[in-house]
């Protein structure tokens, strides 16, 4: 048994595949950070660089909700499923976010919050269905060779 199937009596977890696609979607976040950081602080100084960490973990976070929810649930949602739940939570958790933080510091201007959040955004949501769709084509492939090989049996 791989660690991606779950059997009546394995504890509940997250699958292998769940962590090493929220382990990629941090990698790639903390990367885009580090790229941001100084734009953020030449354009910005300290507000900014503030902004563009408010801007990652707000892109971040939705990401992880989204891989551990597919993680534990993963048989009952196809892949289109998949990427609408992705794209709702992560809209969801970004635009309140976004609200509570341009509410409460009015400092956050433009450049400071509202460039980096859709920066973010973007590149979490294009890493997020890369991932999605590397899975559903790797289970497609495994569906359709498993049918190749009852056909070739019969």
């Amino acid at each position: 048994m791989t660690d991606d199937t779950v059997s009546p009596t394995s504890p509940p977890g997250l699958s292998a595949r769940a962590r090493y696609a929220g382990a990629i979607l941090t990698g790639a976040i903390v990367l885009l950070w580090l790229v941001v950081l100084w734009p953020a602080y030449q354009l910005g100084g300290r507000t900014g660089v503030e902004g563009a960490s408010w801007a990652a973990a707000l892109s971040l976070v939705p990401g992880w909700l989204v891989f551990a929810a597919l993680g534990l649930y993963r048989a009952a949602a196809p892949a289109v499923a998949q990427i609408v739940l992705g794209l709702v939570l992560r809209m969801g958790v970004v635009l309140g976010g976004f609200l509570v933080l341009k509410t409460a510091r009015d400092e956050f201007g433009t450049w400071n919050f509202t460039v980096w959040l859709l920066v973010f955004y973007l590149a979490s949501l294009a890493v997020e269905t890369w991932c999605l769709a590397g899975d559903a084509a790797r289970e497609s492939g495994s569906a359709t060779a498993e049918a190749i090989s009852k056909a070739d049996t019969n």
